[in-house]
């Protein structure tokens, strides 16, 4: 082989498009194994999963508006919202948000369990006075209404936490 008299490296300029091509290929390909694994902490149904949380902020702004009883926690689309949400959180590889679900779950059982009962009021005439067992009753809902309201007040701060933690990967991933 015969020498020219330049040594090698005299010549970079002509490996410089090589090397650059070389590292925008592996940092893509270490981009799309951060985004592919963002993905999958968010799990299928992000969507689902924001709508489920937006509904729940709004149920427990409703609990925190006026208390309400067992048989309100009890209707058809109200009744499931635990399970729903415990059910979305299995799905979720991201540990925070998948606690931060679990815990929403959690208060809404506590604000149900909080729930008065379904206790009928019998007709009484506008000028009877209530009796005492009846005000002591009356006394206990209202202080369970207020118990129930904490922790529908705790319940939003858990939901805006979740939602949060899901926004947070979704722009890591997508960047919106």
């Amino acid at each position: 082989m015969a020498s020219t008299g330049d040594p090698w490296w005299q010549d970079w300029l002509k490996f410089v498009p090589g090397w650059l091509a070389f590292l925008a290929t592996i940092y893509a390909l270490v981009r799309a194994g951060i985004n592919r694994r963002h993905h999958l902490s968010i799990g299928p149904d992000a969507d689902a999963v924001r709508e489920q949380l937006t509904e729940c902020r709004r149920l427990f702004g409703e609990v925190v508006a006026t208390g309400r009883r067992s048989d309100w926690f009890l209707k058809d689309e109200r009744r499931d919202i635990a399970e729903r949400l415990r059910d979305l959180a299995v799905r979720r590889t991201d540990r925070q948000l998948r606690a931060a679900l679990e815990t929403v779950a959690e208060t809404w059982d506590k604000s149900f369990a909080m729930a008065p009962g379904t206790t009928g009021t019998i007709g009484r005439w506008s000028d009877q006075e209530p009796t005492p067992r009846e005000r002591q009753r009356r006394a206990e809902e209202q202080q369970r209404f207020e118990e129930q309201a904490d922790v529908a007040r705790e319940g939003v701060q858990h939901v805006s936490a979740a939602l949060a933690r899901l926004n947070e990967l979704e722009r890591h991933t997508t960047g919106r």
